[in-house]
């Protein structure tokens, strides 16, 4: 490669460069700057060898080829407010552009030959939300779609439906380029750190829930819709089933480490670094989505009032959705849609004759969905409403959650720590879970020591008798609770479940009609364990002390186990 020339004109550094060689006599250059602007040079083959004396272009004799090549400069394009990190020439019109920027917007630009000039035609993006702007893009689909992504690893897709006649023009000779959003494939930017699966047995499909270092909270769950014939996906039923991001109900400003369901309800706890235990409670428009989204019938009548929601109050129902006010930290719950708090927007509709204004934005608009929701609805409409704040750590982060499947009313959690007394289990006792006459909780916490290192898996019994815990220091736990009611346990026993860290433990989940039991008769818990050097032990409560029944081995570390139930269960790593 030999040097030949340099084009100069930014003024701060270059992000990208496309050639559009639709023309081969005619090449462009587009390049993208951290100075918010976009510049376009032209390079043109020229039928002589010989360069005139009195032009302002740049000439480049190409002996090889015996071409003389003209490089001019053509135009800059502004609009952008940010730098501006991608350009794209269109796959098919040669007169067409699209720019990617940090500010957060997408501009397609073509070029007018009425004014000579480029003009930008279709603005797509993001308003509000605290993701950062867009760092990359480019066209689809031979042209009729096109995406960007961001820092986070969100991806956002249009696709260009048509385009309209510019009723402001005579002559109708300018177009109004049409793009909607699309609905496209999304996931966590860091690392997983739990998941938790929906436990309403009503549910013919359920749902479950992630969370991640990236500082989010993701619900995923099938969409199911009519056979698309031009679909490749599987096919049952009549129907085309895919797995999507259908909400994320926790966006938060530190990394969140546990999460539970709480029973079989639709509430959930999220515990972070920040040491507070966070209780969110799933909004109608939630409802109403999944049951639209995953046909799950049973959900649409959960709430009389979800297809209502002006009828609703802060006192006898279920919230409709949720938003973050102004400077505020926590999702707080609407009762009302946004559209009857826009009829009441006027300043002057109080009794005072005085102007009263909103101390707060307007809130997002929230929706009941039909189809997974896009990136930017994913992002501001789809929260949960925070209800409650569990307060008993105070030292280290939230390491472990888990609540009993058909009782939402305890809740087992624990944190990291490198002493028996940060390595403790707490047990909450909650009230006004799953009472949509109440939506406060109250907390009562009993702790209990045993483990000497971070308790890294917590299973509670099928009667809440006994909870299993598994931890750093290679020990297997079982706690018995004083009493028939209430959250206190106490270590009975322990066992050394292995040479390296055990990461998981699962109950045995069963069905009674599956085992042969004398009347009067009671099963014992079996719970299976997973280490780090890839061994799974099943051990079985016998009279209260463990017994190993079983071993097996991996070759990869088994950082998570699950007991399905059935007759002889299945063990999923």
């Amino acid at each position: 490669l030999n040097y030949i020339h340099s084009l100069t004109g930014h003024s701060d550094w270059i992000k990208s460069l496309d050639f559009n060689t639709h023309n081969p006599n005619e090449i462009y250059l587009a390049s993208a700057s951290q100075d918010t602007s976009i510049r376009i040079y032209t390079f043109k083959f020229c039928p002589t060898a010989t360069a005139p004396t009195d032009s302002p272009s740049i000439y480049w004799n190409n002996a090889e080829a015996n071409k003389l090549t003209e490089i001019s400069f053509k135009t800059v394009l502004y609009n952008h407010n940010d730098r501006v990190c991608g350009v794209y020439w269109h796959p098919k019109e040669p007169n067409t552009l699209l720019s990617v920027s940090f500010d957060k917007t997408v501009i397609i630009w073509e070029w007018s030959d009425i004014d000579s000039m480029y003009e930008d035609k279709a603005h797509m993006g993001d308003i509000g939300g605290n993701q950062l702007g867009y760092i990359g893009g480019g066209w689809a689909n031979f042209g009729s779609h096109l995406f960007c992504f961001n820092f986070n690893g969100q991806f956002y897709l249009w696709k260009n439906n048509q385009k309209l006649n510019d009723s402001n023009n005579t002559n109708n000779t300018n177009t109004i380029l049409v793009y909607e959003p699309q609905i496209i494939r999304s996931g966590h930017a860091s690392a997983v750190m739990d998941v938790d699966w929906n436990k309403d047995p009503t549910l013919k499909h359920p749902y479950f829930i992630t969370v991640s270092k990236d500082q989010t909270a993701r619900i995923w769950s099938k969409w199911i819709r009519p056979i698309n014939n031009n679909s490749n996906n599987n096919k049952e039923g009549g129907n085309v089933e895919s797995w999507h991001e259908i909400a994320r109900p926790q966006v938060h400003g530190h990394d969140l480490y546990a999460v539970t369901f709480l029973g079989q309800t639709h509430s959930f706890v999220s515990g972070a670094e920040e040491k507070v235990l966070r209780l969110f409670t799933a909004p109608t428009s939630f409802l109403s989505s999944l049951s639209n989204i995953s046909l799950n019938p049973s959900l649409s009548s959960t709430d009389s009032n979800s297809s209502n929601p002006s009828s609703n109050n802060s006192t006898t129902s279920t919230p409709y959705g949720a938003n973050v006010p102004a400077l505020g930290l926590s999702n707080k719950p609407l009762f009302t849609s946004t559209d009857e708090e826009e009829n009441n927007l006027n300043p002057f509709n109080n009794n005072s004759g005085k102007p009263q204004f909103r101390e707060d934005p307007k809130p997002v608009k929230i929706e009941t969905l039909i189809s997974p929701p896009t990136e930017d609805q994913l992002q501001q409409s789809t929260l949960f409403p925070e209800i409650s704040k569990l307060y008993s750590h105070g030292t280290y982060p939230i390491s472990k959650l888990r609540s009993n499947e058909t009782e939402p009313k305890l809740l087992m959690s624990s944190s990291y720590s490198r002493t028996v007394a940060t390595a403790a289990l707490h047990v909450h006792e909650l009230s006004g879970v799953g009472d949509k006459s109440n939506i406060n909780v109250t907390d009562k916490v009993s702790i209990g020591t045993g483990h000497g290192l971070t308790m890294t898996g917590i299973a509670m019994g099928r009667n809440n008798e006994y909870v299993y815990t598994v931890g750093k220091d290679r020990l297997i736990m079982v706690w018995k609770r004083e009493g028939k009611e209430g959250g206190v346990y106490k270590v009975i026993d322990k066992k050394k479940g292995g040479d390296r860290v055990i990461y998981d433990v699962s109950i045995e989940r069963i069905n009674e009609g599956d085992q042969n039991l004398n009347e009067g008769e009671k099963s014992n818990d079996r719970v299976v364990i997973g280490s780090r050097d890839g061994g799974l032990k099943v051990y079985e409560n016998k009279e209260e002390k463990l017994v190993e029944v079983w071993k097996g081995s991996g070759e990869e570390a088994a950082v998570g186990v699950d007991w399905r139930e059935g007759k002889g269960g299945v063990i999923g790593v």
